[in-house]
């Protein structure tokens, strides 16, 4: 479950198979009814998934590396020959900087936390609107870059809040 592309539910006999030659408008209807089956017959299980979108929606910024990862089993893949330890640290540093607007991001949302109800709260709608459409959908990380911007938003207020600590001095005006 880290995002890249499995065939293995398209061979003969399983779920994603089809027998008969259809065009891509057609198998898409055919494996959306057995979704809707899936789900119907699944709702405990698909709603237990919630989370798990969640943290695949938010949880980091190197989607370049999930192929990579996907493939460390095999003999002929670069991330084979690297243990798990340098593995994480590869991906948590190509995450860095995102993590960092992340967290500043946070500090800004809890600076705002009263006025979130007024003007400020307009800024986060997308947001909470897309975690809501991906809680219900396929909440892939490569998703979360059209966001970015209004997470840059909120980090900025965030950065502002060190200039009390004297980390940083910008500007003298409150939020």
């Amino acid at each position: 479950m880290n995002g890249t592309v499995n065939d293995e539910v398209f061979k003969k006999g399983d779920i994603g198979y089809i027998e008969k030659n259809t065009n891509v408008y057609q198998k898409d209807s055919i494996w959306q009814s057995h979704a809707i089956q899936w789900i119907a017959q699944h709702p405990v299980k698909y709603v237990s998934y919630v989370p798990i979108k969640m943290a695949r929606l938010w949880w980091g910024d190197n989607y370049m590396d999930l192929p990579l990862n996907n493939l460390a089993t095999s003999n002929t893949s670069l991330y084979s020959k690297l243990e798990l330890c340098k593995r994480a640290f590869r991906i948590v540093g190509f995450s860095l900087f995102y993590y960092i607007t992340f967290f500043l991001m946070l500090i800004g949302l809890w600076k705002l936390r009263k006025k979130l109800w007024g003007y400020w709260g307009v800024f986060i709608l997308p947001i909470i609107l897309a975690c809501g459409m991906h809680c219900i959908l396929y909440g892939g990380m490569r998703y979360h870059y059209s966001y970015v911007p209004i997470m840059i938003l909120y980090a900025t207020i965030g950065l502002m809040s060190f200039k009390d600590k004297k980390l940083l001095f910008l500007t003298k005006k409150e939020f």
